[in-house]
């Protein structure tokens, strides 16, 4: 499912009117319409994590239905820290990662595909 019926629905889903999901935004509820309707491009990372906060969900459906669209998860990376060297090694490995390999890391980081 694309990003725009998946906020839609997970809205629709909280008993979240649009309008209201527009005044927290900071959006018209003309432009949210569009998002969920029409727009190919989703919201930033940040942004849905801001929504899945307000819609008391779980944000991990939304951030893949958004990195599905792009083709791609963006990882912030600001500094020369372990956690941001480890995102660029999984950026670089992740096309050769056995299934194996994927159940491990899901462990580690405490979900499940």
């Amino acid at each position: 499912m694309h990003f725009g019926p998946a906020l839609r629905r997970t809205r629709q889903l909280a008993g979240v009117s649009g309008y209201a999901l527009a005044k927290y935004l900071g959006l018209t509820k003309h432009r949210l319409y569009g998002v969920e309707t029409r727009d190919p491009r989703p919201f930033a990372a940040e942004r849905i994590e801001s929504i899945a906060s307000f819609l008391e969900v779980d944000p991990v459906p939304l951030l893949h239905a958004a990195a599905k669209d792009r083709g791609h998860a963006a990882i912030p990376v600001k500094d020369e820290t372990p956690r941001d060297r480890l995102a660029v090694l999984l950026a670089r490995a992740w096309g050769s990662l056995s299934e194996e390999q994927v159940r491990s890391i899901e462990a580690i980081v405490g979900r499940t595909a």
